[in-house]
């Protein structure tokens, strides 16, 4: 899936920058305690009791930073348990060199915001289960942002310490698949298979999807359980197989956790959005989703790569024609709101599209309902997939990568989401905002059903698309 960046990169990279303006504690729809140590910063600090800094005076008297749960209720319930304390203290010990190497280290796989992020949580809680610290490793930043250009990270620095082996990373880049290899293991060169075990999950198969869901992680590699890297690389998601698995369901259980919470917690233990992230979506996006007595419905139509903004070797679209295209999402919308709205309850849309042209033929349409970014211009976080050379620096992939995680965490800030079948993006969103019965899937271009009180079953939504 896309990322997306604004034609210009003048936005501020990493985790510096643009300070944003305190929410008024009225506006927030969380019913948490907001005194988490957890917290977005500047905007927020780690207590909304103090708000007396710097900037105080610029400041209203009625105005509170505010805490991660303020913004982010959902992510109240996660990360909280023994168990994930005890985590951290371990990786903590293994990082800093107090106890024998035991890694997971995820190399950045050629690919987009959504399908790598998936992968990179399931790679998480296969380092929880197996007791490694995870760590993640960006041989060329340049192509693949790292994932420090969007998020802090909340509970650990989950950078791995030093650089791979040449040989370990280059071997993604030269291996074939097995279709009939479950857990998709490769030997590496002697010397580096007395210390390296290759896991290539990319594009897994249905059989690894299988094995995520039926093997005990634990000991992981059973026949060498001391071996110090356990190096991974993956654009398929398992966090729902790895919590209905039968040797962790208890893990998850002691955790805290649902299935269709693993990947919420998932994400929100390695990333809090950071200062960049919050200077682009705070006040455009969060706030307005923030507002009470609002129903809000997430609405995310994928065209693909050859209808990405109109243009390319693929030619022009007409915007009526997708508009078209897209009549079955804005329905379910319209159905959705007719029969879930309460009385005296405004009503907003969040639209999220790979195309800039149909995003701003739809706010013409909807007017002051649709809320959505009309001057975006689409652009893959896997650089190579944009076709244009010049896009391939540092700096523009950070940006790419800050809308990515910025619209996605808009996204789960609606009630409701109606999201494209095949699109990771939509699906991730929607998954991170810790409600119920809130999914209807649609495909353009098929015939499709939405009924309001009847959405999608997570379990099944969980196994479309690169999973979750």
């Amino acid at each position: 899936m896309e990322g997306l960046a604004h034609g210009s990169s003048s936005s501020s990279s990493g985790g510096g920058g643009s300070s944003l303006a305190t929410m008024p504690r009225s506006g927030s729809r969380s019913s948490y305690s907001s005194s988490k140590t957890s917290s977005i910063t500047p905007a927020v600090s780690s207590s909304s009791s103090n708000s007396s800094s710097s900037n105080s005076s610029s400041s209203s008297s009625n105005e509170q930073q505010l805490s991660m749960w303020d913004v982010f209720p959902q992510s109240g319930k996660c990360n909280l348990s023994p168990q994930m304390r005890e985590y951290a203290q371990m990786h903590a010990a293994v990082v800093n060199g107090l106890a024998k190497p035991r890694y997971l280290v995820s190399v950045a796989p050629q690919t987009g915001a959504a399908d790598r992020l998936t992968g990179t949580v399931t790679q998480f809680y296969f380092a929880l289960l197996s007791k490694r610290a995870f760590t993640a490793y960006n041989p060329d930043p340049g192509t693949i942002p790292r994932f420090a250009a969007a998020c802090d990270y909340p509970l650990f620095n989950w950078t791995h310490p030093e650089a791979l082996p040449d040989a370990v990373v280059d071997a993604f880049h030269t291996w074939n698949h097995v279709a009939n290899d479950s857990a998709m293991h490769q030997t590496l060169p002697a010397p580096y298979n007395e210390d390296y075990l290759m896991l290539n999950w990319n594009n897994g198969t249905v059989k690894l999807l299988e094995w995520l869901h039926t093997t005990n992680l634990t000991t992981f590699p059973d026949d060498r359980p001391s071996l110090p890297y356990v190096v991974s690389s993956s654009n398929r998601g398992a966090t729902w197989k790895m919590a209905t698995n039968p040797y962790h369901r208890g893990d998850f259980w002691a955790l805290g956790l649902r299935p269709e919470e693993a990947f919420m917690c998932g994400f929100f233990a390695l990333c809090r959005p950071n200062a960049a992230v919050q200077a682009l979506y705070y006040a455009p996006f969060w706030r307005p989703l923030l507002q009470p007595n609002v129903l809000s419905i997430g609405i995310q139509v994928r065209f693909g790569d050859k209808l990405m903004n109109n243009d390319g070797v693929y030619g022009t679209v007409s915007t009526s024609m997708l508009m078209d295209l897209a009549a079955p999402f804005f329905d379910c919308a319209t159905q959705i709101e007719t029969v879930l709205t309460v009385p005296g309850q405004k009503v907003i849309w969040y639209l999220l599209s790979d195309n800039g042209s149909f995003r701003r033929a739809a706010k013409d349409r909807y007017g002051e309902k649709m809320l959505t970014d009309t001057t975006l211009q689409a652009m893959h976080t896997d650089c190579k997939r944009n076709g244009n050379p010049t896009l391939c620096s540092e700096s523009t992939m950070n940006v790419a990568l800050q809308h990515s995680i910025g619209s996605m965490l808009a996204f789960s800030l609606a009630d409701y989401h109606v999201i494209s079948r095949k699109s990771g993006f939509g699906r991730l969103g929607a998954w991170l905002s810790g409600r119920w019965g809130n999914i209807h899937e649609i495909m353009w271009g098929e015939p499709s059903v939405c009924l309001p009180n009847k959405p999608a079953h997570p379990a099944v939504v969980s196994q479309h698309g690169s999973g979750v």
